[in-house]
Formats: structure tokens, C-alpha cells, sequence
């Protein structure tokens, strides 16, 4: 017997509730019916899903298939409210991602300047470093990304936007600023740098060193 998505469906509602009478209520069955379903889920693995018969505890088999369930469960109603909507000749839904700096200060006029033209588009957007953009694409669970590419290798379609020149931001104390343009990568070898993926991908190797020697680094600016 194979796994169906309802027993995926009815797993996850047990193991979300912690019993089967919560679960059943939820997914208007019986509790009996959900049992009959867990039990040939779990003999389809092989192994039990819960510590114990009161389904309030996962074992490790079920708290790794609770993970890849939800999400598959994500995919799968997304893919059928999709098919509802284009067959009810609906808009369907833009699925975007951002880096942090793109989604915060320029997305949310270039989103509402859309709507008001596209009412009927819905945009599932979401914030993440430029290398989990590019993976995310690859799995087919985002349609556009806004992202740097730089560093990383991609066989995706890509469009420019805009560009940004790199600099320094320090204290107004610092002894940096008095060196104005003069400025150069030897200026910051005594300096505790937070160092952040884009500044590892200028190929310059006086900056490489600099990174690699950072005391801290972070995914995303803010």
C-alpha cells in the first residue's frame, strides 16, 4: 500500500492536537477513522510515530516526518487552491522572495503599486539571505527571487535591478573617517570587522583576508 496525502493530513493533525479526538474534530472524521489511517501509515514505515499509544509524544521517526509532511501538505493545497483558482478563471498566486534590505525598503511600495493594478494577484513574500534564494528556486517553491548572485553559480534567468557601491560604516569617532577617500583595505587590519556573505564575494584579496579574519559575521545586515 502506498502513502496517501490524507494520511499525511492525519498525522499531522494528531501530532498537532496530541490526541485523536482533537484531531478528528479538526478534520471531520472519527477518531476511529484516524486511527485506521495511522495504523496503515505506520505499517507503510515500519515503524511507530508516537512514544506511546496516547499520540502526544513524537518519536524520532515521527518528528522527521512531521516536518517533511507539512510541508509537502503546504505544496500539495497550494497546488489545488491554484488549480480552483485558474479554473475559475481567478488570478493565481506570485510566490517572491527578497533579501532583507529589498523586502523591507523597496517591496512594500513596488507591491502596493502593483495591487492597485492587480487586484486579484495574490503575493506570498518572503525574507531570506540571496544563497537560500537561489536553493528555493531550485526546488521550484518560489517563482522570482531578488537576490545577488555574485559568488554564486546559477544557470537561472537573471535581470540586473540596481547595483551598490561597498563602504565602511563605523562610529563618528573612529579614526577611519579622517582618512576621508584615502581609504584603502590596509586602513582596516586593526579594526573588528562584522564581516556578511556579500562582503566575501568582492574578489579582492586584500578584502578576502579581511573576511576570513572577522570576528563576527552575519547573514543579513539588519
Amino acid at each position: 500500500m502506498q502513502i496517501k496525502i490524507e494520511m499525511l493530513r492525519c498525522f499531522v493533525a494528531v501530532a498537532r492536537t496530541g490526541n485523536l479526538s482533537d484531531a478528528a474534530e479538526v478534520l471531520g472524521r472519527t477518531p476511529s477513522a484516524l486511527s485506521m489511517m495511522l495504523k496503515q501509515l505506520e505499517e507503510n514505515l515500519g515503524q511507530s510515530l508516537f512514544e506511546t499509544d496516547r499520540k502526544n509524544r513524537l518519536s524520532a521517526l515521527g518528528s522527521f516526518v512531521l516536518e517533511q509532511a507539512e510541508r509537502e501538505l503546504y505544496q500539495f493545497d497550494g497546488m489545488v487552491q491554484d488549480i480552483v483558482n485558474f479554473a475559475k478563471a481567478k488570478s493565481g498566486k506570485v510566490r517572491l522572495a527578497a533579501v532583507p534590505s529589498v523586502a523591507s525598503t523597496i517591496m512594500p511600495e513596488v507591491i502596493a503599486r502593483f495591487l492597485s493594478m492587480r487586484p486579484d494577484v495574490h503575493i506570498e513574500l518572503r525574507d531570506m539571505d540571496s544563497a537560500s534564494i537561489l536553493r528555493e528556486l531550485e526546488k521550484d517553491r518560489i517563482d522570482l527571487g531578488i537576490a545577488s548572485t555574485q559568488g554564486h553559480a546559477t544557470s537561472f534567468h537573471t535581470q540586473t535591478l540596481f547595483s551598490d557601491r561597498f563602504g565602511i560604516l563605523c562610529h563618528r569617532s573612529s579614526g577611519l573617517l579622517q582618512k576621508g577617500q584615502g581609504l584603502n583595505w590596509e586602513d582596516l587590519r586593526e579594526e573588528r570587522l562584522i564581516a556578511n556573505n556579500l562582503s566575501q564575494s568582492i574578489q579582492v584579496p586584500a578584502c578576502q583576508r579581511l573576511h576570513a579574519e572577522a570576528g563576527l559575521k552575519v547573514h543579513n545586515i539588519t
